[in-house]
């Protein structure tokens, strides 16, 4: 990757490139007497192949009676002259022949057009005669809007299998890096421009680089113009953390070190120091800072949200790629740590040896651990990890997640006598501090894509971001999920579709008897697999609606002990809806008609019994969007329900 000032966008392209120097006459091409029409600047020639000559005649006093094409090879020597005597002349000549053994290299083709014995005009252009001609596939920017001053990561997939292609990117028409593909040029670290704006990209690619020291003097015949967005105004993706109004502090890292949310008394956001020197990086398609063992971030302030001497709800959120896990045995690594520096308040998430997480939170001397039971983290793989910390009168709980699914939880119980030492903390004048994985030299690396605190609180007074699961479901399927649903949080979308249900410590519990019914998901022509992990043993039913008119498509009966998640597909076809992986179930539903809206709805076979799930996964096997859906990605639209009374069943 290579590092210049500005940038951004997407592209596709063919490789190729030109110049053209006319000795006589005005230097505006297309004001001169004679044009070629069938050579493109700059353009690539296979050995082995013809070359068309033709050309156009605008209006001139002279009889033009003789052309000379003379190509001069990459070592200076004449390879061939061509000499086409006619008059008029006709705009058309014999195809210029490489033959299969003509050198790779630059060729200069000059074209001497006479009239009687006097040279009119003569046009030179440059070509290439290449092995292959290489094309550009894509260029793809991080982030896709620049903040102003911040840096941005672009990289070019190319289909060029020869290392020496050489890269040329321009902004605003000027050269900001060149260089061969083989030495990294197809990315690119560009720092944007304090202003916004809209600024114009470019990206060139010859098949072999200019002499040393020098550049061409011509554009590439087949080039890209995208357009670099500048801007302060940058709204969260549906892959991020957000939005943003729902975190007490929330950094995206893109390209920058701001506070997306907390500003300081002159208007400014807050941002990040940093010791070391983290680096922009792109792992596994995620952006973010590379912080290496000697780097780390830092803020001058409390990263905790306290009101009025109360330690409100939240939940601290990493979306990261571990790079190095080596931490000695019996030490840790700080992911994260916030604090008053007397000690009377502080809260910190390690990382052990094993990849396990360990969050304390220590208050008035008291101290509130967790260690999760399972390892959390692993090098080179992406994990999205929360630390939700939940106090109330009675208790203060503290919880674990990753990729949305709690790992671990613990409660504290407040003591009867007095009130709890977290919504007890006095006000403090020491100073405070942060630091973000701020450990020097402990062995554990990462290329983190986004920190925040999450103090958004729900009906039930939780503060746990109910979009975790399904964004870590977005990010491992893409275009393939249709619903994701972990159940975090309570969900008023949720709820005004389920008033008798409840939701509690991250599982939906359906009471006896009870169902639960879930938005319309739209499939086309393919197979939907649904799965759904129960948190203990039991026992329902799977039902499904056409939303159009509420018709039953079908139904399918499941078990489980909780361990395994229950699994099955639901093929859609012109002819027929068929159930697979339901086994005596399996076989067509006998439903005909329009089922481009799925409605679907659990139901708790136990009579006595709750049903209690903890999360729901609806995937496509085959990207075949429904022309209904509402969004071309297969995510999930609410609809206004208009199921019949009669084919519910309970």
């Amino acid at each position: 990757m290579r590092k210049y000032l500005l940038g951004i966008s997407l592209i596709f392209l063919i490789v190729i490139a030109g110049c053209s120097d006319f000795s006589a006459g005005s230097s505006d091409y297309s004001e001169q007497p004679i044009e070629i029409t069938s050579v493109s600047k700059g353009e690539v020639v296979q050995p082995g192949e013809m070359l068309d000559i033709e050309y156009s005649i605008n209006e001139t006093e002279q009889i033009l009676n003789r052309l000379i094409v003379t190509i001069t090879g990459p070592g200076g020597e004449i390879y061939s002259e061509t000499v086409i005597e006619e008059e008029p002349l006709s705009g058309w000549a014999e195809p210029l022949n490489f033959g299969e053994d003509a050198p790779e290299g630059i060729y200069m083709l000059q074209f001497d057009f006479y009239s009687g014995e006097e040279l009119f005009i003569s046009d030179t252009y440059s070509i290439f005669v290449a092995a292959s001609r290489s094309s550009i596939i894509s260029i793809t920017s991080y982030p896709p809007v620049l903040y102003p001053g911040g840096g941005g990561l672009f990289h070019a997939e190319t289909d060029c299998s020869d290392s020496s292609s050489w890269m040329r990117w321009t902004l605003d028409g000027e050269v900001i890096a060149s260089g061969l593909i083989s030495e990294g040029y197809e990315s690119i670290e560009i720092q944007a421009p304090q202003t916004e704006g809209v600024y114009d990209l470019s990206l060139e690619i010859f098949p072999f680089a200019p002499a040393e020291g020098s550049d061409y003097d011509f554009k590439s015949a087949v080039r890209k113009d995208v357009p670099v967005y500048v801007n302060t105004r940058q709204k969260s993706g549906t892959s991020e953390f957000g939005p943003d109004e729902d975190f007490y502090a929330l950094f995206h890292f893109r390209g920058n070190l701001l506070d997306s949310v907390s500003y300081d008394g002159n208007g400014a956001p807050y941002r990040l120091n940093y010791t070391g020197k983290p680096v922009l990086s792109l792992k596994n398609g995620i952006f973010g800072y590379y912080i290496d063992s000697f780097s780390g971030l830092s803020a001058e302030r409390l990263l905790l949200p306290v009101a009025d001497g109360k330690l409100q709800p939240f939940s601290l959120m990493a979306a990261l790629v571990p790079t190095a896990l080596s931490i000695p045995e019996g030490s840790r690594a700080g992911l994260f740590r916030s604090g008053y520096s007397d000690g009377s308040l502080s809260a910190a998430l390690d990382v052990l040896p094993d990849g396990r997480l360990y969050a304390v939170l220590r208050i008035a001397g008291n101290s509130y651990g967790l260690i999760s039971d399972v390892p959390m983290l692993y090098a080179n793989e992406y994990s999205s990890i929360a630390l939700s910390v939940q106090p109330t009168e009675k208790d203060l709980t503290i919880i674990l997640f990753k990729n949305g699914r709690p790992e671990s939880e613990i409660t504290y119980p407040a003591s009867d006598d007095e009130t709890p030492a977290w919504f007890a903390i006095a006000q403090q004048e020491a100073e405070a501090s942060t630091q973000i994985l701020a450990d020097t030299d402990a062995g554990f690396e990462a290329m983190i894509d986004e920190i925040g605190i999450y103090n958004k609180q729900s009906p039930d007074g939780l503060s746990i971001d109910p979009e975790q699961y399904r964004r870590a479901m977005e990010l491992e399927y893409g275009k393939f999920l249709m619903y994701a649903e972990g159940f975090d949080s309570d969900s008023q979308e949720f709820r005004e579709l389920n008033p008798d249900v409840e939701i509690t410590g991250s599982n939906l519990i359906i009471p006896a008897g009870g169902a639960a019914l879930f938005p319309a998901v739209y499939p086309g022509y393919e197979e939907v697999v649904f799965r759904i992990e129960l948190a203990a043993a039991g026992t329902g039913e799977a039902v499904f609606y056409a939303e159009m008119d509420g018709t039953e498509i079908g139904s399918i009966d499941f078990k489980s002990d909780g361990t395994d998640p229950v699994s099955f597909s639901l093929v859609f076809t012109p002819e027929a809806v068929n159930v697979e992986g339901a086994g005596e179930q399996n076989g067509f539903s006998g439903f005909s008609g329009d089922f481009s809206g799925l409605v679907f709805r659990l139901v708790n076979s136990d009579p006595d019994n709750v049903l209690a799930v903890g999360n729901i996964l609806v995937t496509r096997q085959n990207i075949s969007i429904s022309e209904n859906s509402n969004e071309t990605n297969g995510k999930i639209s609410v609809p206004v329900l208009n199921i019949k009374e009669s084919s519910l069943r309970s």
